[in-house]
């Protein structure tokens, strides 16, 4: 298992013990509260009951529930709170604890436990006769009336050995400790299998999104190798063919230059050994990037030899930059080459070629300007079709394929500007991601 995913559910356990534990301690104080409440109810309905027979000072009724079990003191106040007598005599007198008035007022019992109390400070021990030993002491207020409540006696408090309570209470704790451990237990064992679960199920999922985008990128590969596989084919059987039939059958009254045919077939050999190098790259996961500015001078570098053959200037206006990954960077690279090299062939000797950079929110485009006698108008529709050119010998097989790149690429590759003054191509594709 994954340590984030083990996290989790370390994390999920940790909470759900705590909510066990906080759920666990409010049962606790509640049913505490209700076993107070058992006992003070029980005096209330003993006093009660005294009452319904007795019409006799405070202190003289509840002096006959003396011999209920564990009583120790008590002590009687009038209606008003007011201390009256006290039994045993050696009893301290005390006030009503003021949180109990409330519910005296009320005519209902209330109730405490003390669970350490010294009892020379409830008893005075002149002859230090008392144990120093602390004791729990359960308090139990009741009023006293008759049971129609029309006639009221006050109140009595009971002092009560509280060593039965603080069992029930020690009993009680065992009781839920071992409740909440078992619900804990079952309850992380039910929340650990539905997460594993869980975890497992996205992980499976996952795995086949990855495989499903895998596919889906080797489809679109596959596909767009596919059309420029096409249209290399279409070249390369083109040259072929020029290098097996004489011109006369073909082209009567023209001669076939082997030289030529070969210069071509060289030529298309190169951009199929280029093409496969990026997909190789690509294939084994190789990672770079390259802007745009580097872009434009790699390309620039690789022409300008022949540039300089002919007495043609390539030039570069600085302008924006951006980045792109090294696949896209190398497809732009073989694109640009080939409408650059283009741009040579028409260019006049003297006359510069320009390239340049742009980008908008979403796209950029790179700019390569000739000052050659433009496109023939009749060429133009036809420009990216294989197969068709407008140079002598040529096989029309690169515009076709740098076009199919770029759609490739999600961008396109289009004529912008063509006349006497020259031509000017557009190679335009997404921003890279990042930009």
């Amino acid at each position: 298992m994954k340590a984030k995913q083990f996290m989790v559910i370390l994390f999920t356990l940790v909470i759900f013990a705590g909510v066990v534990a906080l759920v666990t301690l409010q049962l606790r104080q509640e049913i505490r509260q209700q076993m107070l409440g058992r006992d003070a109810s029980i005096f209330y309905a003993v006093a009660q009951r005294e009452a319904s027979f007795a019409r006799q000072s405070p202190l003289n009724l509840v002096l006959q529930m003396v011999d209920l079990k564990g009583v120790l003191g008590i002590r009687t106040y009038d209606v008003d709170g007011e201390a009256l007598d006290a039994f045993p005599d050696n009893l301290v007198a005390s006030k009503i604890a003021p949180e109990a008035r409330s519910l005296l007022k009320q005519r209902k019992p209330w109730s405490r436990l003390d669970e350490a109390v010294i009892l020379d400070t409830l008893f005075s021990d002149p002859f230090d006769e008392l144990s120093d030993e602390p004791i729990p002491l359960l308090h139990v207020i009741v009023p006293l009336h008759t049971p129609l409540g029309e006639t009221g006696f006050g109140h009595a408090e009971f002092l009560i050995d509280g060593q039965a309570t603080i069992d029930d209470f020690v009993s009680l704790d065992h009781h839920l400790r071992t409740q909440s451990l078992f619900a804990f237990a079952i309850g992380s064992l039910i929340i650990g299998l539905v997460l594993f679960l869980s975890f497992r199920q996205l992980a499976q999922k996952n795995r086949a999104l990855v495989r499903a985008n895998q596919e889906l990128t080797l489809h679109a590969k596959t596909a767009a190798i596919g059309a420029i596989s096409a249209n290399l084919f279409h070249g390369l059987k083109n040259a072929v063919f020029n290098l097996n039939l004489s011109l006369d059958e073909q082209f009567p009254g023209d001669t076939v230059d082997p030289a030529t045919s070969r210069q071509a077939a060289a030529r298309l050999q190169d951009m199929i050994q280029e093409v496969i190098e990026v997909i190789k790259d690509e294939k084994e996961g190789l990672s770079y990037s390259l802007s745009s500015e580097e872009i434009i001078h790699l390309v620039l570098d690789k022409v300008r030899p022949s540039a300089e053959e002919k007495g043609i200037p390539l030039e570069y206006l600085n302008g924006t930059k951006a980045e792109f990954s090294g696949y896209q960077g190398n497809l732009l690279l073989f694109v640009m080459e080939n409408i650059l090299r283009n741009a040579v062939e028409a260019s006049p000797q003297g006359q510069p070629i320009v390239c340049r950079f742009s980008h908008g929110a979403e796209t950029c485009s790179f700019f390569i300007r000739d000052r050659g006698e433009g496109i023939p108008e009749h060429r133009q529709e036809n420009l990216f079709e294989p197969g068709l050119s407008g140079k002598a010998h040529g096989n029309g097989i690169g515009l076709s394929i740098s076009k199919q790149l770029c759609r490739h690429m999600g961008g396109e590759l289009r004529l912008v500007d063509t006349g006497p003054g020259g031509s000017e191509f557009e190679i335009r594709v997404p921003l890279a991601t990042g930009e």
